[in-house]
C-alpha cells in the first residue's frame, strides 16, 4: 500500500515539473497547460506563457502555438516582451518569433514603454534581437508623461542606446504647437532631439494676436533640456497666404531659444519687409511666448515737438520680484536737457499699487509730476466685502503735463488732477462709502482758487426691498479759497412696479422725500446758520404702446405722459448748467439737483415712434417730447428751457436703413417753433471704399454759444491700404483746431503710415505743432516712429 502512494505521488511530481517546465533543442517556455500535437511537431501552450530566448528577452502571451519544424512561434492575447538589462517594455496582442532569425513580429494595439517616461503607439512592429533594433513601417505616435506627442512615418528605435530615428515627422508639445521634421532623432536618454528640415507653427495665440499664424522655419534643429537652436531660421507672425511672401519676417544665421532663461537669441539678424531687408541687428533678443514680464531695454521711441524740439526716449523694464517691477524711461532732448519718468507697479494678494514720477530740469528750474494709485481689499467682520482706495495725483506746473504729453495709466486727464482716500464696504443691501477728496484745476489761473476739497464726503444707501430706497450723502466742502458749504441729504424714494390695464395702458409712480440740512460760509447757495428743508416730489408715468405689423415691417407707436408735482418752491438755480434732452425729459432728477427738488407741478407730452424690418432690426427711430408747466418759473436753469410755460420741442432721430447710411439727430427747437436751439448731428456714410462721418453741434441762445464741425474721411485704397483725412473747426471762434492726413497700410501683422498732423492749440508753453513723420507696427513686438519733419 505504501509504495503505490509512493508511486502515485513521483508520477504527480513528474507531471506538475513537465507542465510548468519543457525543454527542447530549439527553446524554452513554460506554461500551465502544453499539448503535444503532430508527433510532437507542433506544441501548443495556454495559461501563463512565458518564452525565454537566450539574449535575456522574455516574452509573456496568453497562448502559444509552436512550429519546431520551422521554427516560428504564434502567441496572441496579452502579450509582453521585456528585456533584463534595459527598462522597455513591449505590448501587443499578436506576435511571431521567428527563432532561425530571431526577430520578432509584434502587431495590433502595440505599446512600447521606454524608461517609464515615454510611451509608443503603433499597429506593428519588427523586433531584431540581436541587433536589438525595432523598426516601425507604419504611422507610430510617441508620448510623453508631459503631454507632448510624436507622430512619424518611419521609426528606427534603438534599444540599446535609447535612440530613435524618424522621417517626416510631427510633433505637438502641450501647448499645441506643431513641429514638422524632415528627419529627426530622438535620444531617450539625455533628451536630445537632432532634426533637419525643421517648421515650427506655433499656436495662434503665443504672440497675443489670435489672428496670426506664427512660425519658424530653419534648416536643422537641436534641442535638449535647456536650449533649442536653429540654424538658418526664419520667424514671422504673419498670416499664411498661398504663394506669398510674409509682410515682415526675421531672419538670423542662427536662432536660440534659452528654456532657463525664457529669453529668444538671435545671431547676424536681418528685418525684410516684403522679402526686402531693411534693418540688420548683429544681436536681437526678445522673451518667450510664456514670459508675461522680462527684464531688458524696451523699443526706443523718437519724438519731435514745436515747444521742446527733438527727443529720444530709451525706457528699461526691470523685474524686482514676482509682484513687483519698475520702468524707467529716460528723455533725451537735443538742447541736453533730460525728462526722467518712473513707472512702479505691485500686486499682493489683496492689494494692487501703481505710482508714476517724473522730472524735468531746465536752467536751474524743474518741473515734476507724481502720481499714485493703491487698491487693498478689506475683510470687515460685519460686511460682505471692503475696499480702500489711495489716489494721489500733483504736478509743480499748469501745462507740464500737456505740453510734455505725460502718460500715465491712472489718469488721462491732464486738466484736472484728483486726489482722494476712500473707503468702501457693502453687505448686501446696503452700501457705504467715506471719502477725502481734493481736486486742482489746472486751468485756473490763480493758486488759490484752482483748489476744492471735500472733507469728508460720506454716502450710505439701503434697499429694503425692490420699491424702497433710502440714500443718504453728506460732505464739507472747501472751494474758492475761503469758501465753505455743509450740506446733508437724505433721500427716501418709493417707486411702485408697472400696472397693466385691460386696455393696455401702462402706468407707475414714483413718491420721493427729500430732507437736506445746510450750513454756509461766504457761500451765496447757502445761509451761514444751520438750516433744514423738506422736499417732496411725486411723479406719475402713463404710456400707451400700439403696434401695427404689415408683411416687411413693424410699426411701433407708444404715447407717453408724465405728471411731476411737489408742493415746494423752487431754489435758484438758473445759472446751473443743465441742458434737458429726450433721455432725461421723463426722470424725476432731470436737473440733476443734490440739495432740493423740481418745485411746482408739470406735465411731460411726448411720443415715441419705430419702424423695424422682421429681421428686428430698427430702420427708423424717433422720439419728441414738450414739458408744460402752469406758470414759468425763472429760478429754474435758463439753458434747460423747462423755466418756461412751454418748455423746446425736444427730439431726437435715429435713421439706419442699411449698412452704408447711419444718421443720429438730436435737436431742440423753439416752443413757437420759430428757430431751433440746439442741433447735434453725426452722420456716417459708406460708398463703396469711401467712408465719411461727420459731427456738427450748434447751439443757440439760451441754450449756449457752442458750435463746431468735425469730419473724418477714409478712402479704401486697396484692401491693405487706405488714406485718411481729419479736422475740427471751431466755429465760434472761426477757427480749425487741427487737421490731419494719414496714409496707413495694414493688415494682420504689419502696419506703416505716414502721417501729417497740424494743431493749432496754444497755451503758455503749448505751441501750435506742425509734423510729418513715419511709422511702424512690427505686430506683436512693436511700433516705430521716425523723426518729425517740421
Amino acid at each position: 500500500m505504501k509504495d503505490k502512494i509512493l508511486i502515485l505521488f513521483l508520477s504527480l511530481i513528474f507531471k506538475i515539473l513537465f507542465i510548468a517546465n519543457t525543454l527542447s533543442e530549439e527553446i524554452k517556455f513554460e506554461a500551465n497547460v502544453i499539448e503535444f500535437l503532430d508527433k510532437d511537431k507542433k506544441i501548443i501552450a495556454e495559461k501563463n506563457v512565458k518564452i525565454f530566448s537566450d539574449t535575456g528577452v522574455v516574452i509573456n502571451a496568453d497562448k502559444m502555438e509552436y512550429n519546431k519544424e520551422i521554427g516560428i512561434i504564434n502567441a496572441e492575447g496579452e502579450i509582453i516582451i521585456e528585456n533584463n538589462d534595459n527598462d522597455i517594455k513591449i505590448y501587443g496582442n499578436k506576435l511571431i518569433y521567428d527563432q532561425n532569425l530571431n526577430k520578432l513580429k509584434v502587431s495590433k494595439n502595440v505599446e512600447i514603454k521606454i524608461l517609464d517616461d515615454y510611451t509608443l503607439e503603433t499597429e506593428l512592429i519588427n523586433y531584431d534581437i540581436v541587433k536589438k533594433e525595432i523598426v516601425i513601417e507604419t504611422i507610430a505616435n510617441i508620448f510623453d508623461n508631459l503631454g507632448n506627442k510624436i507622430t512619424a512615418n518611419q521609426t528606427i528605435f534603438s534599444m540599446k542606446n535609447k535612440l530613435l530615428k524618424i522621417n517626416n515627422t510631427k510633433m505637438f508639445d502641450v501647448l499645441k504647437n506643431e513641429y514638422h521634421f524632415d528627419t529627426a532623432i530622438v535620444d531617450f536618454s539625455s533628451q536630445e532631439i537632432i532634426g533637419d528640415g525643421i517648421k515650427i507653427d506655433f499656436f495662434n495665440n503665443a504672440f497675443g494676436n489670435e489672428q496670426n499664424d506664427p512660425r519658424l522655419r530653419g534648416k536643422s534643429i537641436y534641442s535638449d533640456n535647456n536650449e533649442t537652436i536653429v540654424k538658418k531660421g526664419v520667424f514671422t507672425t504673419c498670416k499664411k497666404e498661398k504663394d506669398k511672401c510674409p509682410p515682415w519676417q526675421f531672419k538670423a544665421a542662427e536662432i536660440k531659444h534659452n528654456k532657463n532663461k525664457k529669453t529668444i537669441y538671435y545671431k547676424n539678424a536681418w528685418l525684410e519687409i516684403y522679402d526686402k531687408p531693411i534693418v540688420y541687428f548683429p544681436k536681437f533678443f526678445h522673451p518667450d511666448p510664456t514670459v508675461n514680464r522680462q527684464s531688458g531695454f524696451l523699443i526706443p521711441t523718437i519724438k519731435s515737438s514745436s515747444s521742446h524740439g527733438d527727443s529720444i526716449s530709451i525706457p528699461y523694464f526691470q523685474v524686482i520680484s514676482d509682484n513687483k517691477d519698475i520702468t524707467f524711461s529716460p528723455q533725451f532732448f537735443g538742447n541736453n536737457e533730460v525728462l526722467f519718468q518712473n513707472e512702479f507697479r505691485q500686486e499682493n494678494r489683496n492689494s494692487s499699487h501703481i505710482s508714476d514720477f517724473s522730472l524735468k530740469k531746465k536752467s536751474g528750474a524743474s518741473k515734476s509730476h507724481f502720481f499714485s494709485n493703491t487698491i487693498s481689499n478689506l475683510n470687515f467682520a460685519n460686511f460682505d466685502s471692503g475696499e480702500l482706495e489711495v489716489n494721489v495725483e500733483a504736478t509743480s506746473n499748469n501745462t507740464y503735463l500737456k505740453s510734455h504729453n505725460i502718460k500715465t495709466e491712472i489718469t488721462n486727464n491732464k486738466s484736472l488732477l484728483n486726489s482722494f482716500l476712500s473707503l468702501k464696504a457693502n453687505k448686501g443691501d446696503l452700501f457705504l462709502e467715506a471719502r477725502l477728496e481734493s481736486f486742482e484745476d489746472l486751468t485756473k489761473e490763480k493758486s488759490n482758487d484752482k483748489y476744492e476739497y471735500l472733507l469728508p464726503s460720506l454716502e450710505l444707501s439701503k434697499s429694503f426691498n425692490k420699491n424702497l430706497n433710502l440714500t443718504s450723502t453728506a460732505y464739507n466742502k472747501n472751494y474758492d479759497t475761503n469758501i465753505f458749504e455743509k450740506v446733508l441729504t437724505n433721500n427716501l424714494k418709493y417707486s411702485s412696479n408697472p400696472n397693466i390695464s385691460s386696455k393696455g395702458i401702462i402706468n407707475n409712480f414714483s413718491l420721493l422725500l427729500k430732507n437736506v440740512t445746510t450750513k454756509g460760509d461766504n457761500s451765496q447757495k447757502y445761509e451761514s446758520d444751520l438750516r433744514s428743508h423738506n422736499y417732496s416730489s411725486f411723479m406719475y408715468d402713463i404710456s400707451y404702446p400700439m403696434k401695427n405689423s404689415g408683411n416687411k415691417y413693424d410699426n411701433f407707436i407708444t404715447g407717453k405722459a408724465s405728471f411731476m408735482y411737489s408742493p415746494n418752491k423752487n431754489r435758484n438755480v438758473q445759472d446751473l448748467d443743465r441742458r434737458i434732452n429726450i433721455k432725461n425729459v421723463y426722470s424725476q432728477d432731470r436737473l440733476g439737483l443734490y440739495d432740493s427738488v423740481e418745485g411746482g407741478q408739470s406735465i411731460t407730452l411726448g411720443g415715441e415712434y419705430s419702424l423695424i424690418d422682421k429681421n428686428n432690426r430698427a430702420l427708423l427711430k424717433t422720439n419728441i417730447a414738450s414739458v408744460f408747466r402752469d406758470n414759468s418759473d425763472e429760478s429754474l436753469p435758463t439753458k434747460s428751457t423747462i423755466n418756461n410755460k412751454g418748455s423746446d420741442l425736444i427730439g431726437s432721430l435715429l435713421f439706419e436703413p442699411n449698412n452704408n447710411l447711419k444718421l443720429d439727430y438730436n435737436f431742440s427747437l423753439d416752443n413757437d417753433l420759430s428757430s431751433t436751439n440746439y442741433n447735434l448731428l453725426k452722420a456716417d456714410f459708406t460708398v463703396n471704399k469711401f467712408v465719411t462721418s461727420f459731427e456738427y453741434l450748434q447751439e443757440n441762445d439760451e441754450v449756449g454759444s457752442e458750435s463746431y464741425f468735425s469730419n473724418n474721411l477714409k478712402l479704401d485704397l486697396t484692401n491693405s491700404s487706405s488714406l485718411k483725412y481729419m479736422t475740427r473747426r471751431n466755429r465760434k471762434t472761426d477757427l480749425t483746431e487741427y487737421y490731419n492726413l494719414i496714409y496707413e497700410y495694414k493688415n494682420d501683422c504689419l502696419t506703416a503710415a505716414i502721417q501729417y498732423n497740424k494743431n493749432y492749440y496754444s497755451d503758455k508753453d503749448l505751441k501750435p505743432t506742425e509734423e510729418i513723420f513715419l511709422s511702424i507696427s512690427i505686430v506683436p513686438f512693436t511700433t516705430i516712429n521716425s523723426p518729425s519733419t517740421k
